[in-house]
């Protein structure tokens, strides 16, 4: 199980913020987009390796993507998604966690999200 701040609304002030900025990442940050989307990341103001999932509606990840920090690429998925799940880069690889795998996510009041991943192989 892993505990990661909410982004908030979609488009909000936190959601643009993001983890830009930041010297070091404590879990990771969850984007919930509140609908099926194909937008892409970016690093341009990010200091910090991440590695980003992009999990669909139904909580299956469609995506695993590492990225740059200070990169001006965006980091498009291959399918469409729901949820972009941003950690330190190499959590998912580390953890055994790949595309095909679900994520049960849990908004929790305070600001955080839960997220338990289930393999599927």
């Amino acid at each position: 199980m892993l505990t990661v701040e909410d982004a908030g609304e979609p488009w909000g002030p936190g959601f643009f913020k993001g983890l830009s900025g930041r010297e070091s990442v404590e879990g990771g940050m969850l984007f919930d987009f509140g609908e099926t989307v194909t937008t892409g990341f970016q690093m341009r103001e990010t200091l910090v390796p991440l590695s980003i999932a992009f999990i669909a509606g139904g909580g299956v990840i469609v995506d695993i993507q590492d990225m740059e920090p200070l990169s001006p690429q965006a980091y498009l998925p291959s399918f469409p998604y729901r949820y972009g799940l941003e950690v330190n880069r190499g959590y998912f690889a580390r953890n055994g966690i790949e595309v095909g795998d679900r994520a049960r996510i849990e908004r929790l009041p305070d600001g955080t999200a839960r997220i338990t991943f289930i393999r599927e192989r």
